[in-house]
């Protein structure tokens, strides 16, 4: 009787994901606002200095705790990828 043996898995990931920096929110947070004003500004409709206004006004009505089981997410993070979804429905 043989046993059969398994086939190991691949799996196929971009180095974007790879290095640990997935997602949306992600590339708009550090990437796009760090090397691209000026296409952070069009992803988002609205410039830094009006972002971080609006983030200091919303900020103690979302922030949430960090749990044992897991870290919550951060309030810019939410107001960020809040407006990139009002701004293109994407």
């Amino acid at each position: 009787m043989e046993i059969k043996r398994r086939r190991r898995r691949r799996w196929w990931t971009r180095g974007r994901i790879a290095a640990g920096r997935a997602g949306a929110a992600t590339f708009i947070g550090r990437e796009l606002r760090n090397k691209y004003p000026d296409d952070f500004r069009n992803m988002l409709r609205l410039s830094e200095i009006q972002i971080d206004d609006l983030l200091k006004r919303v900020l103690p009505h979302i922030t949430k705790t960090d749990t044992n089981m897991r870290q919550a997410v951060t309030a810019k993070l939410k107001v960020e990828v809040t407006l990139r979804y009002l701004a293109t429905r994407d």
